[in-house]
């Protein structure tokens, strides 16, 4: 399980704590190496990989624009994201819901 926050909420001055694209990308890029490689865990971790986004709009937003950017971007292991699940804690949740 890997954190990734925005450090706040609805309208607070939270500052990003780790953003989504370095993590996703190193996660993906050495899941599907190693998978590539021979390594059946990783194989049988990466088919079953999926992203918890637990926040609002925004974060939602975030977190599907950099699985996007990544896929875009011809990052490895991005042509093919994980599936992605909503758990909605924001303030408006528009989005969320």
């Amino acid at each position: 399980m890997f954190e990734l926050g925005s450090g706040g909420g609805g309208d607070s001055d939270g500052g990003a704590t780790t953003a989504p694209g370095p993590v996703l990308a190193t996660v993906l890029r050495n899941l599907d190496a190693a998978a590539a490689s021979g390594d059946a865990a990783a194989a049988h971790l990466r088919a079953r990989l999926a992203v918890l986004v637990a926040g609002g709009d925004g974060t939602v937003a975030w977190v599907l624009g950099t699985l996007a950017d990544l896929a875009a971007a011809g990052a490895p292991g991005a042509a093919s994201p994980p599936p992605v699940t909503i758990l909605p804690l924001g303030t408006g949740n528009d989005l969320a819901l």
